[in-house]
């Protein structure tokens, strides 16, 4: 990877636009950027690292509105741009600042977001592949494959931090590493082990509880103590103990099953000789019970007969009756036809006392009468007419008369309709302006309303960003308190490492660290004591937290854009005023729809008036050929009724109408058919009473009754003669059953003393109570069984489960132990401890071919995984060989200078570590930031000759520094000059 450009403007100490071109000094290979302390060449590395990581290191928490430069104004700019290459290609990033700027509209300021634009280089154009915020991170470590903490250690050697790996304590140095190398899987490793064998113990204890429980619960039930030789928490002795139990158990369950079927037999032998018994006494009752009512049924015998005899001769009279009744209806009818025809022949005598009554003559005079009625009715129909003639008459004058007042009235409507649609024409402007307005306010509302909805968004995202900042808060101080407790625990592990070492002092053997093999006063471990354990998680509770804050700052961030892009869409305007704003749109929108409704009813009332016009002319148009056609109606009407009033006079004869005579010639014909109509009944009546006497005669004679008086003595009401057939034959058939069950073999061979109930019945009694008990007892027996057998499967379950959880738990628990660096492991060295230390061995196999060369062969790296005292993490220690002393010695040891080469050295090895980790990239350009003053002129010669080695295939080295033998000897050299307003510039210089 290669970086040739970077670009500032209004980034830290420069107000305007400033770039460094990197690719100037390819050639020359190590340049020198130099300045004045605090004008500004560190911010050089700074606008690297915050373009592509939106970071800065020296910015703990990260950068935010830190990077905006003092000096510009509030709507100015703040921008970073680097140019790089790698193997997919070359891109440009472009990185700004979130910052608070004046609102659009009204007063105040707003947070203007962050903004990212990542594009490639294709052909001469560049074309952007990203330019979400949330999306860089991840866009950039795919292009540069290193992270922001491995491009500082690899690219950027910051100021003084390059030694911190080389000074660091083993376990900061695994802190280091972890960082760089992403071993996390390892710990998450060992923590899923240490959670599975939590999760062993727990069930194994769980398990041990139960048999416990089950044991317990089965001692009770059985009412058996527990013997000294059964331990449930190791499981010895509960199986046999439990079977033991299950046994004795069976045992009396059997037991009571015997004398539970041997009650049931002797119940079953009560039971049968109880109900034998029992049925001869119920056969001996029912024989009395029939007896008894055959008795009965012989004293009533005679009463039975006489009621035979008089229902046979109610039956006799029952059949002559109807001639009886046939006879008096044959009566009864010829004397009402002689009332009858007496009052039709007084009543004809009334009208026409002197007209013949033989049937012949009264029958030729009623259809001479009849004849005449026709002509009558025709005539009284003409006479009733005359009324609705006259009415005719008046009704066509009144309809005149109507039809002229009508035509004045027309013609006066007109006259009025013609000045309302000449009032309502007048109007028509006015509605059509406020009318046409209605497109143009809806369109506004419509606008208004966007703008209201994104301003009622942004006021909920203003609550949402006071909880976020909250929570931002919140995580803060967890980080806080969290960074404190892991300050504290260090100090206090730093504390008791004289007491842990002293754990491990033996009598007679040297001291570790004083080498004396006498112990006079050995510090004491106390207790409570701060182990690796304890560290290691509060550090593992810090990480956790400064997750949770950088999320909270994530979330912060989030909203933060969205509510400018909310403010945005309103206009910078307020969700209240907008309202204000959309009331005022929507009652224009109100005033002009009810224009539009306005306009369109006068123009229904117009259309409406115009026909009205148009009808009431028309009806005028045509008002004369009407008249004359009712003037005609009404003397056509007239003559009609003339007409008939001479046709009636001859119809009424002597009457005073037609409707009189006619009455009366009704009346007569009525009279006359009556009278012929009584005759006839008369004699046909005669007829009847002559033969119902007859047949009555007859049927007295056939069924032997003396005349119809005895017949009418013997007959009985239907109801009565009913009773006295049912009460006869219900005696019969009682009689008949009564000798049916006395002969049948039911009730033969019966003793005559009846049988005694009660030994029986006592014998039953006591049985069905013994068997019962018995019952009873099996019962809970077998509860007893089912409860003894359902714990003991229950217990043996629990053992089975117990037994196979303790062997795995064992095997887990070492394993874990053994990867935690625990007992069984001898070398103390954590799994990841032990991946980090063969990442150690690269780096110092890498750093030592510098370093022997920068110190001419004197020192070297020794990596150490000896067993660590005091608790310590082995694996990681890191020693510096003398190869003029030929001893070991602790990096601290070494003066400035040699402090500064081992720790380039150091961080040059490391770099080509982790390049090949990130897959053999190739890096074209390296910083390195101070550190040079330390060092004396041969030295200094020495180490810018490693570094002139690395000038090797095209690289680039910037170096910062204000040794002036380095300017010297540096000729391509940036200069960070400082204006008189205390902002900086860039310049370069290079040899001619």
């Amino acid at each position: 990877m290669k970086i040739h450009q970077v670009t500032m403007t209004g980034f830290g100490p420069y107000r305007d636009t400033e770039t460094v071109d990197f690719d100037a000094f390819d050639d020359d290979g190590i340049f020198l950027i130099t300045g004045r302390t605090g004008a500004g060449k560190t911010s050089i590395l700074d606008a690297v690292t915050y373009a592509l990581f939106g970071s800065i290191p020296r910015y703990e928490g990260g950068a935010g509105e830190k990077v905006r430069s003092d000096h510009i104004g509030p709507t100015d700019p703040c921008r970073v741009t680097v140019d790089l290459s790698t193997a997919d290609g070359r891109f440009r990033v472009t990185r700004s600042p979130a910052y608070l700027r004046p609102k659009q509209r009204g007063t105040g300021t707003t947070t203007a977001p962050p903004t990212f634009e990542l594009a490639r280089l294709v052909g001469d154009a560049w074309e952007v592949v990203e330019s979400k915020t949330g999306n860089a991170e991840v866009r950039i470590e795919e292009i540069v494959r290193l992270s922001a903490k491995q491009f500082q250690q690899v690219i950027l050697l910051a100021q003084g931090q390059f030694q911190e790996f080389l000074v660091a304590t083993s376990d900061k140095r695994r802190e280091l590493l972890r960082m760089l190398f992403d071993t996390r899987r390892f710990a998450d490793y060992s923590e899923a082990l240490d959670a599975r064998a939590r999760l062993l113990g727990d069930r194994l204890a769980a398990s041990s509880t139960a048999v416990t429980t089950y044991s317990t619960s089965l001692a009770g039930e059985t009412q058996h103590e527990l013997p000294d030789t059964v331990d449930t928490a190791t499981g010895d002795g509960v199986e046999e103990w439990v079977d033991a139990i299950a046994h004795q158990h069976l045992d009396v369950l059997e037991q009571a099953v015997s004398r539970r079927e041997a009650a049931g037999t002797v119940l079953e032998a009560a039971r049968a000789a109880f109900d034998a018994a029992r049925t001869t006494r119920e056969r001996q009752d029912r024989r009395g019970q029939v007896l008894r009512r055959q008795a009965d049924l012989e004293l009533v015998r005679p009463e039975i007969d006489e009621l035979r005899l008089r229902l046979g001769e109610a039956r006799r009279a029952a059949q002559v009756w109807p001639r009886i009744e046939a006879a008096r209806e044959a009566r009864r009818a010829h004397d009402d036809a002689q009332h009858r025809h007496r009052a039709a022949d007084e009543a004809f005598r009334r009208l026409m006392p002197d007209e013949a009554t033989d049937p012949e003559s009264l029958a030729a005079s009623v259809q001479q009468w009849s004849e005449l009625l026709g002509s009558l009715r025709d005539s009284a129909d003409r006479e009733r007419s005359l009324v609705g003639l006259a009415d005719a008459v008046r009704a066509a004058t009144a309809a005149l008369t109507t039809f002229d007042e009508q035509v004045e009235l027309d013609a006066r409507a007109r006259v009025y309709l013609r000045a309302e649609r000449e009032t309502l024409t007048t109007t028509l402007p006015a509605l059509d302006e406020r009318a046409a307005v209605l497109r143009d306010v809806e369109q506004t509302v419509a606008t208004l309303r966007t703008r209201l909805a994104a301003a009622e968004a942004a006021d909920r995202t203003a609550v949402e960003i006071d909880e976020a900042r909250q929570r931002q808060l919140d995580a803060g101080r967890e980080v806080t308190q969290a960074s404190l407790r892991r300050d504290d625990l260090r100090a206090r592990q730093r504390a008791g490492f004289a007491g842990v070492l002293a754990q491990g002092l033996e009598p007679d053997e040297p001291c570790p660290v004083c080498g004396s093999a006498a112990h006079p006063a050995p510090a004491v471990l106390a207790e409570g004591h701060v182990d690796d354990g304890d560290v290691e998680q509060a550090e593992a509770d810090y990480v956790a937290a400064v997750r949770r804050s950088q999320k909270r700052d994530g979330e912060v961030e989030a909203l933060n854009q969205r509510i400018v892009a909310e403010r945005e869409a309103a206009g910078d305007e307020t969700s209240v005023a907008l309202q204000a704003m959309v009331d005022g749109a929507e009652a224009a929108v109100a005033d002009a729809t009810t224009a539009v409704a306005e306009r369109a009813l006068a123009q229904q009332t117009l259309d409406r008036l115009a026909a009205d016009i148009d009808a009431a002319s028309e009806r005028i148009d045509s008002a004369q050929q009407r008249r004359t056609a009712l003037v005609a109606a009404q003397a056509g009407a007239a003559a009609t009724h003339d007409d008939a009033v001479r046709s009636l006079e001859t119809a009424r004869g002597d009457h005073d109408s037609v409707a009189d005579r006619l009455a009366a010639v009704t009346s007569h014909v009525r009279a006359g058919r009556a009278l012929l109509e009584t005759t006839a009944t008369l004699t046909e009546s005669a007829e009847h009473v002559d033969a119902a006497r007859q047949l009555l005669a007859a049927a007295l004679v056939e069924h032997e009754l003396a005349d119809a008086a005895a017949a009418e003595a013997a007959r009985l009401p239907p109801r009565e003669q009913t009773a006295l057939e049912t009460r006869i034959a219900d005696h019969d058939a009682e009689t008949h059953s009564v000798a049916s069950i006395l002969a049948s073999g039911d009730l033969h061979d019966l003793p005559a003393d009846l049988v005694e109930l009660d030994g029986p019945h006592d014998a039953f009694t006591a049985a069905d109570a013994a068997d019962k008990e018995a019952l009873a007892a099996e019962s809970t027996a077998r509860q007893k069984q089912s409860t003894v057998d359902r714990l003991a499967t229950q217990i043996r379950e629990a053992l089975s489960a117990a037994g196979a959880l303790r062997d795995e738990h064992a095997v887990v628990h070492r394993l874990a132990s053994t990867v935690r660096g625990q007992t069984p492991n001898t070398m103390k060295m954590a799994l990841e401890t032990f991946a980090l230390a063969a990442e150690l061995e690269e780096i110092v196999r890498a750093a030592n071919a510098r370093l022997v060369h920068m110190t001419g062969g004197r020192y070297e790296f020794l990596h150490s995984d000896a067993l660590a005292g005091r608790g310590a993490q082995s694996g990681l220690a890191l020693d510096v060989l003398d190869a003029f002393t030929g001893e070991t010695r602790p990096p601290q040891s070494l003066s400035g200078g040699e402090k500064f080469q081992a720790s380039l050295a150091l961080a040059l090895g490391l770099a080509e570590v982790l390049t090949n980790r990130a897959g053999g990239i190739r890096l074209d350009t390296l910083f390195i930031d101070e550190g040079f003053g330390s060092l004396d002129a041969d030295t200094l010669e020495t180490t810018m000759a490693t570094l002139d080695d690395l000038r090797e295939g095209g690289r680039t080295i910037g170096l910062i520094s204000h040794v002036e033998a380095m300017k010297e000897s540096i000729p391509a050299q940036l200069f960070v000059d400082r204006t008189d307003g205390g902002w900086s510039t860039i310049r370069t210089s290079r040899p001619a």
